[in-house]
């Protein structure tokens, strides 16, 4: 089947971030950050800049950016997170998108290099099975809610796990670059770059040509 092309949105988007300059979203959210998170204008996936989160040990949360409130997508409903994400080098599971206070993290990378997306106690986890994160490479993660089913994408390509889960995490925020508050995590190595959030399916779970 060719890649699905998505309809054109109404506008969506919840935070839209390219990282080309600054750390301001488009949408207007303000942000604020923790530790040594910085634009980096030498790796970039697109435009003139990214995120860059320093390689060095640290906690879940040492170096993160986090919405001053919350940003209204995280309902029982259809949803879609993407970012381009690039990783040095890891020593534990590093999380580059998470809700601190509920301990659901959308995006993380695990030890074995497989990304995989974690829900909360007691919702489950979406693991991206035969897929390896290769380091200082960007990867296009994208992880989506359709229908109440969960599925997540490696560079476009559908995963074959699936999640069923309608939950609800009510006003969290979210954390760029961060873990979760329990067990072995830590927050970003590496860069984050062109990240969106959508209150949509926007690839209803087809395949799809990451865009840039």
């Amino acid at each position: 089947h060719p890649d699905y092309t998505p309809p054109e949105a109404s506008d969506p988007l919840v935070p839209s971030m390219d990282f080309d300059t600054d750390m301001l979203d488009a949408k207007g959210h303000p942000f604020t950050v923790k530790g040594s998170p910085t634009i980096s204008t030498t790796i970039v996936k697109s435009g003139t800049g990214s995120l860059q989160f320093p390689n060095v040990n640290g906690a879940w949360d040492a170096h993160k950016l986090t919405s001053a409130s919350s940003l209204g997508f995280l309902f029982p409903a259809d949803f879609t997170i993407e970012a381009w994400i690039y990783l040095y080098d890891q020593a534990e599971w590093n999380g580059w998108l998470s809700t601190g206070t509920t301990n659901a993290q959308f995006g993380r990378v695990r030890t074995n290099g497989m990304l995989s997306y974690n829900f909360g106690a007691g919702f489950g986890a979406v693991d991206m099975t035969g897929t390896v994160m290769a380091y200082n490479t960007w990867v296009h993660a994208c992880v989506e809610r359709y229908n109440g089913v969960i599925r997540a994408y490696f560079n476009g390509t559908l995963g074959g796990n699936s999640l069923t889960n309608n939950n609800n995490w009510g006003d969290a925020v979210i954390e760029i670059g961060a873990g979760i508050a329990a067990g072995d995590n830590e927050h970003w190595r590496g860069h984050i770059d062109r990240l969106r959030i959508w209150k949509e399916a926007r690839y209803q779970h087809q395949n799809f040509t990451p865009q840039t």
